[in-house]
């Protein structure tokens, strides 16, 4: 793992800093990306409670991950059933081309 790298993050009210070893230009993505669901949540509900508002955030964020993957295995399913298809069509043909001969 490469070095520390520190982002100082400030949602609702509080800030505070975090240490990683990730690229920072992807700390950077994660942190405006909380911010943004954070701020979501803060325009469609009326209650202020932080720690709400960070649960639903969470929650947001969570929920796009899981549909995210099942849609990368979906994505991945249709290619190798694709490959598959082309694969028996190349045996059947080459199957028939040595039965001719």
């Amino acid at each position: 793992m490469g070095a520390k790298r520190q982002l100082r993050i400030e949602a609702l009210g509080t800030s505070f800093s975090i240490q990683s070893g990730d690229d920072e230009e992807l700390l950077q993505r994660v942190s405006r990306h909380l911010t943004e669901k954070i701020s979501e949540i803060q325009e469609h509900y009326t209650f202020a409670d932080p720690l709400k508002i960070a649960l639903l955030a969470g929650l947001n964020i969570t929920a796009e991950y899981f549909k995210e993957k099942e849609n990368k295995k979906t994505d991945e399913s249709a290619e190798v059933e694709k490959i598959t298809d082309r694969l028996i069509t190349a045996l059947d043909e080459t199957l028939r081309d040595d039965g001719d001969t």
